[in-house]
């Protein structure tokens, strides 16, 4: 400190008038602080400038959510170095979206440095990717740091002079005020959190949603809504997506659009619109997950996209046999987010009338529900069914809906004292009375979070009957229909009750003697009967030893079951209500995947490619990935657009039909028309599936 402690007291102290402990213990770190880092710092800056170099400075004044340090302690020492390094974007399930978003943008600055010696500008948002050098001159005194570049919350602030523009939509429901944002050079206006139902708590628990009450005055959507409840969603064994601030209150969409900075009055009309529904086996999802994040997919495509929440589990598929409790209530969330949309999504510069509804898993199922209910005609124009179809046994029997319902009922204690039904308004009353979070916690322990939870089931008015009976009573649908699969959709789930289900850890070493017997335990879970046959059909003739040949053989058997063939069932039979069906088959395994490479081109692969984060993340892909996400967004896109799919070459696309049942292989460096998925497996799973009416 060399020879003037004092007057270093003095210099920090002596202005403080009655500080209480916080402010003391602030202003010692102020002088401990200025003294080992902020000024040698600067000092050090100062001299290489001096020198002739280029010196760029920033003073990064966020601190995190998810900080461990004592709230007084501020933007401590090291707190910068997970947006550096991005572990907010890899570990999103600890950190909120806005600070992934945040640590995207941090990335950004730190990388172009790398690359090109030149930082953003100071006086337009990082996100722009504007590229002139911004050189940072002047001093700065020991009391503190002038502030250069200031990096806080949403580096779209930079500047303290900036003015910040806010884009500003009126809807039926009253004025939103969302943010402006950018991707691949593109102006985006983004609307978190808009509310398109009354929050279904209390007495509107397991009810049908109620549309929206209006608002008054400016309602903020610039902050991502929360997911409905749910439990913990475990995606890998290094990977869980925490759900604690999952919540009743979860009727909400999302909207990006670009078509608001349109410029070119040839394409300045209303854009297409594209609804995504998400997955998660009824029982997971957010719209507000960092990977179903639309900017990039609309931003790639000049689409306009919505994402939606609905309910899951428990709170959307719950059962009573009485008026209005009938179950399904995900599914009707889902159909009145669909009528807020028809009526508003013009005032977003979305056309009303070219609406594509499109999901992935769970999500493709509903989208097969909406597509053969009579309550949904006339909310879309358009279907893409990404690894899902309603003829995947992933349902209920009416009996069954409500078995599952008295069963949690009964182990919440809302059935003993009195002996009363399902359908008695006692029990749904003690029902209500339950906190949330011991609905899940029971619902959890005497149903389990994958094989038996809430489905779908038929309820007399949304399904009057199953979908493969509602869909040969349709006349015509009216909507065109893109539908495919992954090419090793099975291994996913195979991994997971493998390795999870039945904490069995030596994959890399199974026979395939007892893969069958897990095939067995699997199949008579879902089916009770034929278990034999199907293992037989599989591995009877299977000769290798090849542990990862073997897994794959068995993951044949169950992705066949769960996904490919059932897809295959609905093209067939939708086709044949006069509307134009195109097949897709996804076949390229990322080379960022986490999975095992055994697994092959699985279950969500396709994902990252068509909401187009491949391409907005070129560091951690190859340059074809690049290319081939660029492909894929073109070709949904295109669809939604215009009921066409782009040409292969100087060959057409051929819709799929009984007679042709062609479908077009997408792999990392062709587009290939092949027939398919799998005949002959999907011959051999007919018996097991009802497809006649």
């Amino acid at each position: 400190m060399g020879k003037t402690p004092t007057g270093v007291r003095g210099f920090y102290f002596s202005h403080l008038q009655n500080p209480n402990t916080s402010v003391v213990l602030t202003t010692a770190s102020d002088a401990v602080g200025d003294y080992a880092f902020t000024c040698p710092v600067n000092y050090f800056a100062k001299a290489v400038s001096r020198g002739g170099g280029d010196v760029f400075f920033y003073y990064f004044t966020f601190r995190s959510a998810r900080s461990t340090m004592g709230q007084w302690m501020g933007v401590a020492h090291f707190e910068e170095f997970p947006f550096v390094v991005g572990l907010p974007f890899w570990c999103d399930y600890h950190y909120p979206d806005e600070e992934i978003n945040f640590s995207k943008q941090v990335m950004d600055i730190w990388i172009t440095f790398a690359k090109n010696g030149r930082v953003l500008s100071p006086t337009s948002p990082p996100a722009h990717h504007s590229r002139k050098t911004a050189k940072v001159t002047g001093t700065l005194s020991v009391m503190r740091l002038a502030v250069f570049l200031s990096v806080a919350g949403s580096l779209a602030a930079v500047g303290a002079a900036a003015k910040v523009y806010r884009p500003a939509v009126y809807t039926s429901s009253g004025k939103l005020v969302g943010l402006k944002k950018e991707a691949f050079g593109r102006p985006i206006d983004v609307f978190y959190g808009i509310p398109y139902a009354q929050p279904p708590v209390d007495e509107l628990r397991f009810q049908k949603p109620l549309p929206v009450t209006p608002w008054k005055g400016l309602r903020d959507a610039s902050t991502p809504p929360f997911p409905c409840k749910q439990p913990d969603f475990f995606v890998h064994q290094n990977y869980t997506i925490l759900t604690r601030n999952s919540t009743e209150d979860c009727l909400y969409l999302n909207v990006w659009t670009p078509a608001r900075y349109c410029r070119d009055v040839k394409t300045c009309g209303p854009k297409a619109v594209m609804v995504f529904i998400y997955g998660g086996a009824f029982t997971y999802g957010s719209s507000s997950w960092s990977f179903y994040d639309g900017i990039h997919f609309a931003a790639a495509g000049d689409v306009v996209v919505v994402t939606l929440n609905y309910r899951v589990g428990p709170f959307g598929f719950f059962s009573s046999g009485l008026d209005g409790l009938n179950g399904n209530q995900g599914m009707y969330d889902q159909i009145l987010a669909l009528t807020w949309v028809k009526s508003n999504i013009k005032h977003f510069g979305g056309d009303s009338e070219l609406i594509t509804v499109f999901g992935q898993s769970a999500g493709a199922i509903s989208v097969g529900y909406l597509l053969v209910s009579p309550l949904s005609r006339g909310l879309f124009r358009r279907a893409i069914m990404e690894s899902g179809s309603p003829f995947w046994m992933l349902h209920d029997s009416r009996d069954t809906a409500l078995q599952k319902s008295y069963t949690l009922a009964n182990a919440l204690g809302c059935t003993k004292g009195f002996d009363k039904s399902i359908e008695d308004p006692q029990v749904m009353s003690c029902l209500r009375s339950k906190d949330a979070n011991e609905i899940i916690s029971v619902a959890t322990e005497v149903l389990g979070t994958q094989a038996e939870t809430f489905f779908p089931s038929r309820d007399g008015e949304l399904f009057p009957d199953d979908a493969n009976v509602l869909m040969d009573a349709m006349k015509t649908s009216g909507v065109e229909l893109l539908i495919g699969n992954n090419k090793n959709e099975g291994t996913y789930f195979v991994y997971n009750f493998l390795a999870k289900g039945l904490k069995f850890h030596n994959l890399g070493h199974i026979t395939k003697d007892e893969l069958g017997f897990y095939m067995v335990l699997f199949f008579r879970t879902m089916l009770q009967t034929g278990v034999n046959e199907i293992r037989e059909f599989y591995l009877g003739k299977l000769n290798s030893t090849d542990p990862n040949v073997v897994l794959q053989r068995g993951s044949d058997a169950v992705g066949d079951f769960l996904i490919t063939c059932p897809s295959r069932y609905f093209a067939e039979k939708y086709q044949r209500k006069g509307q134009p069906v195109y097949y897709y088959q996804f076949s390229h395994r990322p080379s960022f995947s986490v999975w095992p490479t055994w697994m092959g081109a699985t279950h969500f692969d396709e994902f990252p490619f068509v909401f187009a984060h491949a391409m907005a993340f070129p560091e951690i892909v190859t340059p074809e990935e690049v290319t081939l996400s660029r492909q894929m967004v073109d070709i949904w896109t295109t669809f939604a657009k215009f009921g066409r799919m782009t040409t292969l070459g100087k060959i057409a696309w051929p819709r799929y039909s009984a007679a042709g049942p062609y479908m077009v292989d997408i792999a990392l460096k062709s587009l290939t028309i092949k027939k398919g998925p799998q005949e002959e497996n999907c011959n051999f799973w007919r018996r097991y599936f009802s497809l006649d009416g």
